[in-house]
Parts: structure tokens; sequence; C-alpha cells
């Protein structure tokens, strides 16, 4: 017996497979573009129930680096806001 001949790829197939390549390099470029753009931007924080301390220390204290809403760790957030003598942690934060 012998060995089984591999069907050959056609150059037609090639091509395909690399343009299907290009497209979905760009949809992942595209998207991952989209989620970085000034549009999930974080433009403003509120704050509530302040009164010892003053909103832009407790923005300060955010440890918020970058504008991305997607980037932002409220965990981490959370931790260092609430580690001011002068604000109250919520039950639902530990």
């Amino acid at each position: 017996m012998g060995r089984a001949a591999k069907p050959k790829r056609s150059a037609r197939q090639g091509k395909g497979l690399t343009f299907g390549l290009v497209v979905l390099f760009c949809l992942f470029a595209g998207a991952f573009l989209f989620l970085r753009s000034s549009y999930f931007s974080i433009k403003e924080f509120q704050v509530e129930g302040n009164v010892r301390v003053s909103r832009e220390e407790i923005v300060a204290r955010s440890g918020q680096t970058t504008p991305n809403i997607f980037a932002f760790d409220v965990d981490k957030a959370c931790r260092l806001i609430e580690s001011s003598p002068w604000i109250e942690s919520t039950p639902e934060h530990h």
C-alpha cells in the first residue's frame, strides 16, 4: 500500500485564508481601538454624602490614572478611598 496523496491547496484557497486573517485582525484592532477611545472615558465623578472630606480628595484617593472606564479598578478605588479615617466603609465593598 502506498501513501495517500495530500490534496494541494490552490492559490485561490491561500488568498482566501490570508484575506480572512486580515479581516479578522482588522476587526480585533478596530474593537480594541474603539474600546480605548474617548467615547468610554470617565468624564465626571459623582461624590455623595461627603461632609468632612472634599470631593477632590476622594477623587484623588480613588487612584484613577487612566480615563477609560474599562481600566478602572473599582475594588482598588474602594480600598484606597476607605483607607481615610474620615470615610466610612460600606458593607457591599467588603
